[in-house]
């Protein structure tokens, strides 16, 4: 469980939000914005050992990267796991990352009625 926690915030951090400001393109897991430690350790409940253990298990299933930033200290990018990703599984992906960054935004209102037409 925590495993999924960690990974949420690295693609909310890496992926999501510089998405939403149109830094990156609509269908890219390539990322150039890694998502520091210290931001993980910020806005995550997971004692610091719990923390690191899921870091540890996801860079060894290919579900995140650790990279470094030139004089920065870097941090952590979607793997290349990501890459195999079918374009339906990828959707569904990038909705749940809108219902996870904003849950009462008008993005995700629309994600929510997508759904319950269905």
């Amino acid at each position: 469980m925590s495993e999924r926690a960690v990974l949420t915030l690295v693609l909310v951090h890496s992926v999501a939000i510089p998405r939403a400001e149109g830094l990156l393109p609509e269908d890219s897991w390539l990322s150039p914005h890694p998502t520091p430690a210290d931001e993980l350790r910020r806005h995550t409940q997971l004692p610091i050992g719990e923390l690191e253990s899921a870091l540890r298990v996801l860079r060894h299933a290919g579900l995140i990267s650790q990279v470094k930033a030139g004089e920065e200290a870097g941090g952590y990018v979607p793997g290349p796991q990501f890459h195999r990703l079918t374009p339906a599984a990828r959707r569904r992906l990038q909705e749940e990352l809108i219902l996870a960054a904003g849950p009462s935004t008008p993005l995700a209102a629309a994600v929510l009625a997508r759904r319950s037409a269905r």
